[in-house]
């Protein structure tokens, strides 16, 4: 059975490290994106199974992003997690009306990982 794919658009290189190494060890084929549109392109390249979304990006805001990738079809019914430090409800809500699929806070621990990767990705 093929390794289910996940994109992590993220640019602190020490969060996008740790995702990056959670969802390894979880047995899932990892890849990266440090600006909206790298995600964007790798999106079109490759069918992704979860995609998890940083608000804040150097180039565009992940609000942006997701409702891109909402518009692509490859990316159109693709689980989007956003994945940000701001917690406040305006942000939260502004990722739902992007097409967010769910928003979780920062810090997330390897157990957090593990129970979204089950809720999305579960057989």
């Amino acid at each position: 059975m093929p390794r289910k794919k996940v994109l992590v658009v993220e640019d602190q290189a020490p969060f996008r490290e740790f995702l990056q190494m959670s969802l390894t060890k979880l047995n899932l084929d990892v890849s990266t994106a440090l600006t909206g549109k790298i995600a964007l392109n790798r999106a079109k390249e490759q069918n992704f199974d979860l995609i998890l979304l940083d608000v804040m990006l150097p180039d565009m805001d992940g609000y942006e992003v997701c409702r891109q990738l909402r518009e692509q079809s490859e990316t159109s019914l693709t689980p989007i997690v956003f994945v940000s430090a701001v917690s406040s409800e305006k942000h939260i809500q502004k990722a739902m009306a992007a097409g967010a699929t769910d928003y979780l806070v920062k810090p997330l621990g390897m157990e957090s990982v593990k129970t979204l990767v089950d809720h999305y990705l579960g057989d």
